[in-house]
């Protein structure tokens, strides 16, 4: 993959709009940051049958977090996780329970 190494925070490459093409190959997934001003959607496409990915949401390196405690970020358990935001934001995109599969990005402004 061209944006590789990209798995840990300082390694995030940086995205725009556009369309991208990835792949979660190891138990470590994929660092991204959005460089994108004012509302954007993000769209991760991947075949659920093949694995379920899922996306966190960090700031400064950190993983943001819920009031509960959980990681935030879209968590969905069938194909594709979509979410919109304002802002950058770095995205980690990572597999469930170690899982691999190759994905498309799609971050479109709003």
């Amino acid at each position: 993959e061209d944006s590789e190494p990209n798995d840990m925070p300082d390694q995030a490459v940086t995205i725009g709009v556009g369309r991208y093409t990835g792949g979660v190959c190891a138990r470590l997934g994929d660092f991204y940051y959005v460089d994108v001003q004012g509302r954007w959607s993000f769209e991760l496409n991947f075949t659920h049958d093949i694995a379920d990915l899922d996306i966190m949401f960090f700031r400064e390196g950190q993983p943001l977090r819920h009031r509960n405690g959980r990681p935030a970020g879209p968590d969905s358990s069938d194909d594709n996780e979509v979410f919109e935001w304002e802002g950058p934001l770095m995205i980690y995109v990572y597999g469930h329970d170690g899982a691999t599969a190759p994905y498309r990005i799609i971050v479109s402004q709003q």
